[in-house]
Order: structure tokens, then C-alpha cells, then sequence
């Protein structure tokens, strides 16, 4: 199944904070706070937009290297239930914070909602608990990096849901990969004591050579059921997806369901 983002981990939040589902673009900056100027790099372009004066800094290697890994992981681990299948919930969430020059996050503020408090919240907490992250960069003088991250859940195909490390996400005229040789998994025999079963959701990129590659976990059941599906789907191969009839690398998700004969 290929349902989610996988760009792309609950503490609680104040009472204060917004939190609200159907797919939301809508949210204004401040006149002065961003121009296009400050985008960090094409490679984040729909993820992340600076607010503040970079100072002629170049932040593409420590938001894309540090910042957005941190608060990715995170953001998968708190993913609420109502974003994993069979529900699948679509939403896009804007989250406004700052980096202070101490690697420490601050001054979160909510500036654009899914129109659900749970989708928002997750978007929200997995920030406040990435704090604190690498320093900025010694070069830059100033004393803060204000920052817009955008948070996109289910968008599905032909969305702006940016997919992982260069890839695409199909849909419109990108064609999806087509897998031609899989293998059940095994149930791994250091988790037998425990009785673990359930179905492991993966986010995966699927190279131009039909292999696939940066697999992650969405939605974990144990440990071990987890490596066991990254091992097998590792080992899957497809038929690459196309984009104008070229092979591209296509971000994809798939299940694997463990049980006990």
C-alpha cells in the first residue's frame, strides 16, 4: 500500500495551542518576515523556509544534515493512530519556532492547522521535543534562525507533499514503481518468546534501479518484527517509476504483517 508520507513523532501542549484534518495550505507570514530569497535550498523546497535573515549563510547542510532528520524521527514516532491506516487522514500542518544559537527551540506558534488537534499536535510536539539540536553554524552572527516547517499527512498521489531525499511521490504523470519479485517474512525466531504480531508500516524510496533504499519505519509493532521488515523489503525488487518515460526515484510505503501459526 502506498497511503502516506512518510516525510516526515506526544508530549502535552499547552491549553493555548490551536490544534485542529482535511488538507490545509492557508496561512500568511508577516510582510517582512520571509522572501524567496531565504529558501534554503531546492532540495527543501515545500519542507522548510527561513524567516530570518541568514546573514549570507548558506543553512542548506545544517537544516537538512541536523534539523529536519531530528524532528522527523520524532514526528513519526508521535503519528497519531487516525494517520495510519485504515484511516489515513490527510492534513498539512505550519509550525513557526526559532534556533537560538545554543541549538535550543523556542517561541513555537501554530500558523497553519489541519483542522485536527491531533495531527496538529503531533506536527507541534515532535519540535518541542527535537530541542535541543546542533548549534548554528559558528559563522552565523545573529542570534536566532527563525524557521516555517511544513508537516503533510496522507496527501496522496499528485499532492505538494514533498517526498524524502530528492525523490518523487507519484501521481499525475509520474507512474508509481511496480513491484516484480517479493518474498513473505519470516517470522524472526528472537521474537517468538514474546508472541509479537501485527503489520509493519515502511516508508521506502525506490531507486532508479528498482531496488529499494532509506527504508524507515512508520508504524512499528516490536523491535524485532521491525528489523525482520526492513530486512525483507529490502530484498523486493521492482520496475522502477517513470516520469516522461525516464526511471526516477519514487517514495513509496509498504505493509508487512507478521503472525503466529
Amino acid at each position: 500500500m502506498r497511503k502516506f508520507l512518510l516525510l516526515p513523532f506526544l508530549l502535552p501542549l499547552a491549553a493555548s495551542l490551536v490544534v485542529a484534518g482535511a488538507q490545509s495550505s492557508a496561512f500568511q507570514t508577516s510582510a517582512n518576515s520571509h522572501d524567496d530569497s531565504n529558501t534554503p535550498c531546492p532540495a527543501l523546497a515545500n519542507q522548510i523556509e527561513i524567516t530570518t535573515d541568514t546573514n549570507g549563510v548558506d543553512f542548506c547542510p545544517y537544516l537538512h544534515g541536523t534539523v529536519l532528520p531530528a524532528i522527523r524521527s520524532t514526528w513519526i514516532r508521535l503519528m497519531p493512530d487516525e494517520a495510519q491506516a485504515p484511516i489515513a487522514k490527510p492534513g498539512h500542518v505550519v509550525v513557526e519556532f526559532f534556533i537560538y544559537s545554543d541549538g535550543s527551540i523556542r517561541d513555537l506558534r501554530l500558523v497553519g492547522t489541519s483542522g485536527d488537534p491531533e495531527l496538529d499536535r503531533a506536527a507541534w510536539s515532535s519540535i518541542a521535543a527535537s530541542s535541543p539540536v546542533e548549534p548554528l553554524p559558528f559563522k552565523f552572527r545573529g542570534k536566532k534562525l527563525g524557521l516555517h516547517i511544513h508537516f503533510y499527512y496522507n496527501s496522496g498521489p499528485g499532492s505538494d507533499a514533498p517526498a524524502r531525499d530528492g525523490a518523487v511521490r507519484a501521481g499525475g504523470p509520474v507512474l508509481a514503481p511496480v513491484l516484480v519479485h517479493s518474498k513473505p517474512a519470516s517470522y524472526p525466531r528472537s521474537a517468538k518468546g514474546s508472541g509479537s504480531v501485527g503489520t509493519v508500516w515502511l516508508s521506502l524510496i525506490v531507486g532508479t534501479n528498482g531496488k529499494p533504499r532509506d527504508i524507515i519505519v512508520i508504524k512499528s509493532v516490536s523491535p524485532e518484527l521491525d528489523e525482520e521488515a526492513i530486512r525483507t523489503v529490502g530484498k523486493w525488487r521492482f520496475h522502477p517509476g517513470t516520469l516522461a518515460g525516464k526511471s526516477v526515484a519514487v517514495e513509496v510505503s509498504e505493509e508487512v504483517t507478521f503472525t503466529l501459526n
